[in-house]
């Protein structure tokens, strides 16, 4: 939990140093990606890919790798919603 606390005064302030074209877009990057990831996260980190993503014992690894595959799991659930609602595909 003090990982938490700790990561959102980094961001605030890496976005206040970097309050330029390249800290909106990452924010903006992540934003669009922020619904899928938040609802595919504990799939990974409790029923998938345990071993995978503890495997370091080191905070900021477990971060890195938990970011890297809810964000590829986003981009996968991004790719079904656009078939699904162009049609492609009937539910």
């Amino acid at each position: 939990m003090i990982f938490v606390s700790f990561s959102a005064v980094a961001l605030i302030v890496l976005f206040r140093i970097y309050n330029g074209k390249l800290g909106e877009k990452i924010l903006l990057f992540f934003g669009k990606h922020s619904t899928n990831m938040w609802l595919t996260h504990m799939q990974f980190y409790m029923i998938f890919t345990p071993t995978l993503v503890f495997c370091s014992r080191n905070v900021f690894m477990i971060m890195l790798t938990l970011v890297a595959l809810s964000l590829a799991a986003s981009y996968v659930v991004d790719w079904v919603y656009n078939l699904v609602t162009r049609g492609k595909i009937k539910m």
